[in-house]
């Protein structure tokens, strides 16, 4: 999936903020922009998948304690 790889190129301590676009007749648009001024612009399939994507990435990016990456 190439999605996860290009993600993780981007270390999620990086991810400075997750935006999910509206959806348009490509797909729905989710941007990362990162603390490095790295952005990355992805637009996947479906609706639900961004959303979850979306979800896990605001998540991973902001972690309450350590313990809450591996739960």
């Amino acid at each position: 999936f190439t999605l996860v790889f290009y993600v993780f190129q981007i270390a999620l301590h990086h991810i400075a903020t997750v935006e999910k676009l509206p959806i348009t007749s490509l797909g729905c648009p989710l941007t990362l922009r990162c603390k490095n001024f790295r952005v990355a612009h992805f637009v996947l399939d479906s609706d639900l998948v961004c959303h979850e994507v979306y979800i896990s990435l605001l998540k991973l990016s902001q972690p309450g304690s350590y313990d809450s990456i591996f739960i």
